[in-house]
């Protein structure tokens, strides 16, 4: 102690002992402080490392879902003539249906994600109207709720990695047909199912990832200013000249997961 006092003297060039006093409590306060900041958050990591996450409770649900559901769906396989049976002869497949997806609903209700309620409430099935009802109605709105459940179970175990790949294989898709539109009208014209099959798949994961505001960014594009696309066709001209706009809008979307 002798010597830490002596230290302290010559270090500041004072002889108070007040100042020596304030100074040695000061360095140990210091020290202490930061060895009890470095003890208490290692206490806090291990008790987040040890306590069960929210979200693997969410998806162990979703998972419980999907098997529950799969049964169901291979009773549906087992049903002859679906399109001629009546739901009211197979009622007991139409109510363990209609359990199935309230039981769903509740489930995702407890989620803490409001997009996967959206994702829910967005899988409908589109059909005409039947005075009486096919148990095939009722079995392929089954496949639209099961479809859903696993592309949110999806959502939910993919990391932001994961996130940038997929965005990354997008993107050198995107470009490979951007680069057939610009070769000539005729390849921008075999490549339009594949452009308009690449836009749906795009948007679809844009929706399942993240929130509507990135889907408009990407639907909503301005068309590219190039005189290339001027003696393009209306139907090869429009997709053509908003390719390069919706990679970009992606290349965007890439950077950001990066430093976010």
């Amino acid at each position: 102690m002798f010597e830490f006092a002596k230290l302290i003297h010559e270090a500041l060039g004072i002889e108070s002992t007040w100042a020596v006093v304030m100074v040695t409590a000061l360095i140990f306060a210091l020290v202490g402080g930061g060895a009890g900041w470095l003890v208490d958050s290692q206490y806090k990591h291990a008790l987040v490392a040890q306590a069960p996450k929210a979200d693997d409770k969410s998806t162990g649900r979703i998972r419980q879902l999907l098997v529950d559901g799969n049964e169901i769906v291979r009773v549906c396989q087992s049903v002859p003539n679906p399109y001629q049976t009546p739901a009211s002869t197979r009622a007991d497949l139409a109510n363990q249906i209609v359990e199935f997806q309230n039981r769903a609903e509740t489930v995702l209700s407890m989620d803490d994600d409001p997009r996967v309620q959206k994702m829910w409430r967005g899988a409908v099935l589109y059909a005409a109207p039947e005075k009486n009802p096919s148990i095939a109605l009722y079995c392929t709105q089954l496949n639209v709720k099961m479809d859903v459940l696993n592309r949110i179970l999806k959502r939910k175990l993919t990391t932001r990695q994961q996130l940038r790949g997929q965005l990354d294989r997008f993107i050198r898709e995107g470009d490979s047909l951007w680069e057939a539109c610009a070769r000539s009208e005729a390849n921008g014209a075999k490549s339009l199912d594949d452009r308009l099959n690449w836009i749906t798949k795009v948007l679809q994961w844009l929706g399942d990832n993240f929130d509507e505001t990135y889907q408009d960014q990407f639907n909503s594009v301005a068309p590219e200013t190039d005189e290339r696309w001027e003696n393009y066709s209306a139907p090869v001209k429009g997709p053509c000249e908003r390719m390069k706009p919706r990679i970009d809008v992606l290349k965007s979307i890439y950077n950001e997961l990066g430093t976010t």
